[in-house]
């Protein structure tokens, strides 16, 4: 995100009673991002609803269901994983050929 993009954001949360902005404690060119306690309830709310609904729908599963979803998922994690891209082998560590 661009940092126009990153204020505008953050301007709209603000606005909607979101997050509250405030000098920062040690570095006085930054600022400190706080989620109001309203909007951290309501997020914990919605996070435990749903976590709640993913674990009974877990448990219905038979044994040999969850076996089947795990290989599934197992599988999908690897075919989607950047892992395997050549890019992400790379060290970071060790300084790039120069050009030639």
């Amino acid at each position: 995100m661009s940092t126009a993009s990153t204020t505008k954001l953050l301007d709209r949360l603000e606005a909607g009673g979101h997050i509250v902005r405030a000098p920062h404690p040690s570095d006085r060119r930054a600022l400190a991002i706080t989620i109001t306690d309203e909007t951290r309830e309501a997020a914990m709310q919605t996070v435990g609803r749903l976590q709640a609904k993913r674990f009974h729908a877990a448990a219905r599963l038979t044994r040999y269901e969850r076996a089947i979803v795990t290989r599934f998922l197992e599988d999908m994690t690897e075919q989607i994983g950047v892992r395997t891209e050549a890019w992400s082998r790379e060290s970071f560590d060790a300084p790039a050929d120069p050009p030639s």
